[in-house]
């Protein structure tokens, strides 16, 4: 396969026509192949995993070592090889680029730098004076959209969903995102006045829009220390604005909820996970935020996010 030089980035992944035989993940270069992919498995044999929506189901190869066979949706197959460093990927013959550049982006490379032995969670960032504050939740928690108000209110995003941290940066803990964009319903992005100029359909399965934030480029390429964890409670009926400091088992526990994993059953991955979110833990603040799913409300989590932050 004729190799492209240099490696596309994901971001280059996302916004230029057709696909790059070769991408760097996380100072890796790994290389692409469409149209061909098999589920060498079949029916024969169960699944490592699925995930708790059924959405995403992984298997893995039965004589090659380090390689799976990863479904998503009923959309998008892909087979990745470690060995190789080769993600061989296919689709539905009605899912159009656009959608699998996404599943890409948003799920499988984030598990292939995951099970490369980087961590990767479920987290959107943006940068406070004291460093990199992470809001941690599952999809449709809210992470983008209380990070593009934040953007809005003058915070520079880092990034909405996948953030990579590192355990052995000297200054401390850091946060890097895996690329730069913010994912947003178009009532989001009427309401927070977000600049529709560089905004794309995400997926065909979703109303949601990629927004292309070229001016946080290079912070998406920078590590930052983190100040604190925001965890987003899950109580959308909440009617006052709280944040309140949770437990080291707290923030432990859910972020090993909140990581991505390729191969949930490998106990090695596992265990490293748990260390880390264990350090992580117990080197940073880490709270709980309650508020109302409301924009009008937003201002008033600004105030308490940089009062509780500038105080740290």
């Amino acid at each position: 396969m004729a190799k492209s030089l240099p490696s596309a980035s994901i971001a280059d992944l996302l916004e230029q026509a057709g696909f790059p035989s070769e991408i760097d993940l996380c100072g890796d270069k790994w290389e692409l192949e469409f149209g061909r992919t098999e589920d060498y498995l079949g029916e024969q044999r169960a699944p490592l995993w699925t995930d708790e929506n059924g959405t995403l189901s992984v298997k893995e190869h039965p004589s090659e070592a380090k390689t799976y066979f990863v479904e998503l949706l009923g959309m998008l197959s892909a087979t990745i090889s470690f060995s190789r460093q080769l993600i061989s990927f296919s689709a539905q013959p009605d899912i159009d680029e656009v959608t699998i550049k996404h599943l890409l982006a948003d799920q499988i490379f984030p598990r292939v730098i995951a099970h490369s032995d980087s961590w990767v969670v479920h987290a959107g960032a943006v940068l406070m004076k004291q460093g990199a504050v992470l809001f941690i939740g599952p999809s449709g928690s809210g992470k983008s959209t209380l990070a593009a108000s934040l953007r809005n209110f003058g915070l520079p995003l880092i990034g909405d969903d996948a953030i990579i941290i590192d355990l052995e940066n000297l200054n401390g803990p850091s946060a890097k995102s895996v690329y730069s964009s913010l994912r947003l319903f178009p009532d989001s992005i009427e309401a927070l006045a977000v600049d529709e100029r560089n905004a794309i359909q995400m997926a065909t399965y979703s109303q949601k829009m990629r927004i292309d934030c070229m001016a946080d480029r290079s912070r998406h390429e920078a590590a930052y220390e983190i100040a604190g964890l925001v965890f987003l409670d899950d109580n959308k009926s909440a009617t006052a604005v709280t944040l309140s400091l949770v437990s080291n088992k707290y923030a432990c526990m859910n972020l090993i909820r909140n990581s991505f994993l390729l191969n949930p059953m490998d106990r090695i991955s596992a265990a490293r996970n748990l260390m880390r979110a264990t350090s992580l833990a117990c080197e940073v603040p880490a709270f709980l935020l309650s508020y109302p799913r409301e924009y009008c409300g937003l201002p008033k989590v600004h105030d308490l996010l940089k009062t509780i932050f500038c105080n740290i």
